[in-house]
């Protein structure tokens, strides 16, 4: 598994994998209701809910991308060009996406009111190697990146010694704040309809940058610090992989290298 989303109704979950297979899933008992299908253009970005209450956005790292019903029929594609698409996200009315690419050594972020028909507005971000984005509200976005250096080194590899979150104005493309998270790797992240934001990855157990790591979920408050937040998770699970809230902020589905997680939020 690389990514997951609800659908806009909540009552399914769309799931893809490290090689652009998808399936769709009952959220009531996570049993499949539809799929695998592959749309041959690798893993890409994570899936997300589309603008309709049964279908999913499907993109690929070379720009390609497909909307599919929740039983997985293809209605709609396109491609994006140049540069390797990073991230594709939009907001809870559908009236905004953001694409964001890597070209060259920095990174560019696309505005659009649709992935089809209109022209993308294009805000270049220099300096940030931007991994995910998130849609908070109608005029910004917020990014997570990595600084180049310095890396770390742990037991799952050298990870950089810390992660920034970075919320963007998306009229002007200026940085509004800024969070700087050390001893964490980010994998994914997803903002609550009351803009409460969750990120999963590796978190230090030996801040600020002890060689014990372990999957975990955090939580930044959209006024407040970044903190490790205590969910319980399988003894075998080694990664978490991505995140995503349901449409009423009710659910909090986590990927992972083992199994598909629900959490009810309170």
């Amino acid at each position: 598994m690389s990514s997951l989303a609800f659908s806009r109704r909540g009552d399914c979950l769309a799931v893809k994998n490290t090689s652009g297979q998808i399936a769709v899933l009952s959220t009531s008992e996570l049993a499949v209701v539809a799929g695998p299908v592959d749309d041959g253009h690798g893993e890409g970005s994570a899936i997300l809910a589309g603008v309709g209450p049964d279908t999913f956005v499907v993109p690929s790292w070379s720009g390609h991308v497909s909307v599919r019903s929740s039983s997985l029929e293809l209605l709609a594609e396109t491609s994006f060009a140049p540069g390797m698409l990073r991230s594709l996200a939009v907001n809870e009315g559908a009236t905004a996406w953001t694409i964001v690419r890597s070209v060259a050594s920095f990174g560019e972020m696309a505005i659009t009111e649709s992935l089809f028909e209109t022209p993308p507005r294009i805000l270049s971000l220099p300096g940030m190697s931007i991994e995910q984005v998130v849609l908070s509200s109608g005029d910004q976005a917020v990014v997570a990146y990595r600084p180049d250096e310095p890396k770390h080194e742990t037991s799952v590899g050298d990870i950089p010694s810390s992660t920034v979150i970075a919320w963007i104005d998306l009229t002007t493309g200026l940085v509004r704040r800024s969070v700087l998270w050390t001893g964490v790797l980010i994998n994914d992240v997803a903002v609550s309809p009351d803009q409460q934001l969750v990120a999963t990855g590796f978190f230090s157990l030996d801040p600020p940058l002890g060689k014990s790591f372990q999957p975990a979920l955090g939580l930044v408050a959209p006024d407040g610090e970044p903190e490790m937040i205590a969910v319980e998770l399988p003894a075998d699970v080694g990664s978490t992989l991505s995140v995503d809230f349901s449409p009423d902020g009710s659910m909090l589905a986590v990927g992972t290298d083992k199994a598909g997680l629900v959490f009810r939020v309170d």
